[in-house]
């Protein structure tokens, strides 16, 4: 059976044993417990029982596996065969599949597992440990965001951020409404300083019904340092993220992957015209979503606009 047959049918164990030959699941899911569960201290990957692990890890996903997983989500996966073996206590998190995939080769995926990746990413980033600007004033953190834009029932909720571009000079802003996942993208033909996102902002959010124009949450960057201006043009609340917490915009991550797509990374991103991104946004606001039962942002705001008017 192709990895392909396995996307499109039911993933079962019977399936994988078949699939994987003489490595059953069972087998494989044991490969990632006992990692976790040595009594040993551990320190980085110097554990022998870890490398041999791994090494065997990686081996089954060099065998053909990656591309299914890569679809179906390996954590998905072991956890939901954990619990139904009556042990959900072992699930897995996901630092130890990323250890057991990246510890290979000092942090490099090999080419036969990293062209499986959506991301195409053969190097795991380094985390930056510090922030290197001023802090904002005036911030009102996600904290004390109303539960209304937390809970996706009423639209009107965006989050925002920027990608950037080659030699972090230029930019787009990025907006993604919350219940709905509707994208705008920002014209920023003069750069990305925080009089130019004021402006933009204003210029796309300004001109929206006040029944969709309620909060924006945003990162800390010093492109914000004009949010009392935006909220005082829009009457629109600014509520901050904690520090290095990109999961608390997490719709907006999300998109801003799908956008690398169009606008990958090193790239120039001034030459975009308001058509390109307007262009851009129309054809992600027209893709279906899983998450909005197959609707696609623009079908699931006009509905939730007709039913408020």
């Amino acid at each position: 059976m192709s990895h392909t047959a396995l996307w499109k049918g039911r993933h079962t164990t019977a399936h994988l044993h078949r699939y994987l030959g003489d490595i059953p699941p069972a087998e494989f899911e044991a490969t990632f417990y006992n990692a976790q569960r040595s009594d040993q201290p551990w320190s980085k990957s110097n554990s022998p029982s870890l490398q041999k692990n791994q090494g065997d890890s990686v081996d089954v996903l060099a065998r053909g596996w990656a591309s299914w997983l890569s679809t179906l989500s390996c954590g998905q996966w072991f956890n939901s065969c954990l619990t139904a073996a009556g042990a959900p206590e072992r699930h897995l998190v996901p630092e130890t599949i990323y250890q057991a995939i990246y510890v290979q080769g000092r942090g490099q995926l090999r080419r036969d597992l990293h062209q499986a990746l959506r991301t195409g990413r053969a190097r795991r980033p380094r985390r930056a440990t510090t922030l290197a600007c001023g802090k904002l004033t005036d911030m009102v953190l996600i904290s004390q965001r109303p539960a209304e834009a937390t809970d996706r029932a009423i639209p009107g909720h965006w989050e925002g951020d920027l990608i950037i571009g080659a030699g972090r000079s230029t930019a787009i802003g990025t907006l993604v409404e919350r219940s709905t996942r509707y994208v705008m993208l920002l014209h920023l033909p003069d750069g990305k300083t925080s009089a130019d996102v004021r402006d933009a902002l204003i210029r796309s959010l300004g001109t929206l019904p006040a029944q969709l124009r309620r909060t924006l949450t945003r990162d800390q960057g010093k492109e914000m340092a004009r949010h009392r201006e935006f909220s005082l043009a829009t009457d629109m609340a600014v509520y901050f993220c904690d520090p290095h917490s990109p999961w608390q915009r997490g719709s907006n991550e999300n998109t801003n992957g799908l956008l690398r797509q169009y606008f990958p990374k090193g790239t120039d991103l001034s030459v975009h015209t308001p058509d390109d991104l307007a262009a851009v946004a129309a054809e992600l606001n027209t893709r279906p979503r899983k998450t909005l039962d197959w609707q696609t942002p623009a079908e699931r705001l006009n509905m939730l606009l007709a039913q408020a008017n």
